[in-house]
């Protein structure tokens, strides 16, 4: 996976992974995952429900940190949650088209992302990349 992101010196950045990122350090991860079916939202023209994931990393050298997702998802779409570059592992199957995540530790980390437009038929090589993000 590559994930493409503007750092805080306002440079654009590539990071490359594999998909299950504990095989980076010696690390513990558990998951409690929550479905609410019947707290349903349209977005899109999908129909969403509701789903919390509440991953827990334990790290010997950087301690305990945990993350809450609150999403909606939808299963209408075959794209997993855990290519959004969220998760150390993936955890559901389903698309969410809207995500909040925040840290336990951290109250001021929230963050939300609400997908805009749906493409279909569209190549991942098609895919313009901007230019700033383009690696030399």
């Amino acid at each position: 996976m590559n994930h493409y992101y503007i750092s805080k010196d306002k440079s654009s950045k590539v990071t490359k992974f594999p998909l299950d990122r504990t095989t980076f350090r010696d690390i513990k991860v558990t998951y409690e995952t929550k479905e609410d079916k019947n707290d349903k939202k349209i977005i899109l023209g999908y129909e969403c429900f509701r789903v919390i994931v509440t991953e827990t990393i334990i790290d010997a050298e950087y301690g305990t940190e945990v993350k809450i997702y609150d999403m909606y998802v939808t299963n209408q779409i075959d794209l997993p949650f855990h290519l959004l570059n969220t998760t150390l592992k993936q955890t559901i199957d389903s698309c969410p088209l809207q995500l909040s995540t925040f840290r336990k530790d951290k109250e001021n980390s929230f963050s939300i992302m609400k997908a805009v437009e749906i493409r279909r038929g569209v190549m991942c090589d098609e895919i313009q990349i901007p230019q700033r993000f383009t690696i030399r």
